[in-house]
């Protein structure tokens, strides 16, 4: 990746929305689109929250548990970040609201002084929506509006998710759409 639009898209899923990640999606792209994705979900550990038993849980059922525990998680977005030339080539990294889930699974995955080593500045898409005056807590809803499409998938699948943040992204930065 090498190009004025190479970014790495991270959305995560958690035991609640202060609770521990169990499962994340990842893409790369550059400005002619997806390059590579990933998914990776570990085991929740403790009673599972009722909003993600409902809401979560259905839609990611297809998402292979990959990872033994939360600790190989963090190591496989580690090897993600590191694989798709994250450090060496500061590449761009965003999400979509990275604060709490994204924010404390990169800080778990880059923990202390490794936390350089990770994405640096981390950037949200939900910025540029306010920025521009649209919503910036739904990139759907932008998707909507703007006649884009969205991803194939639901909400809350961690691949459609990242595909949906870039998708806006993408469009808001660009001006065309990524269909």
């Amino acid at each position: 990746m090498s190009g004025a639009y190479d970014v790495i898209v991270l959305d995560a899923e958690s035991n609640g929305l202060a609770g521990q990640a169990f499962a994340f999606g990842a893409i790369t792209c550059d400005a002619a689109g997806e390059l590579a994705a990933v998914t990776y979900r570990c085991p929740i550990v403790g009673p599972v929250d009722p909003w993600v038993a409902e809401n979560v849980l259905p839609v990611i059922e297809d998402v292979e548990v990959n990872c033994e525990d939360y600790a190989e998680l963090c190591a496989a977005l580690r090897q993600t970040w590191a694989a798709w030339g994250g450090e060496v080539k500061r590449s761009r990294m965003l999400t979509h609201i990275a604060w709490p889930v994204e924010a404390r699974l990169l800080l778990d995955a880059f923990p202390g002084r490794h936390v350089w080593k990770g994405p640096f500045p981390l950037n949200d898409v939900a910025n540029t929506l306010t920025d521009r005056g649209f919503d910036s807590t739904s990139v759907d809803r932008y998707l909507d509006q703007q006649g884009l499409g969205k991803p194939v998938g639901n909400p809350h699948n961690p691949l459609y998710d990242v595909r949906a943040t870039e998708r806006a992204y993408y469009h808001l930065r660009t001006g065309r759409s990524r269909l």
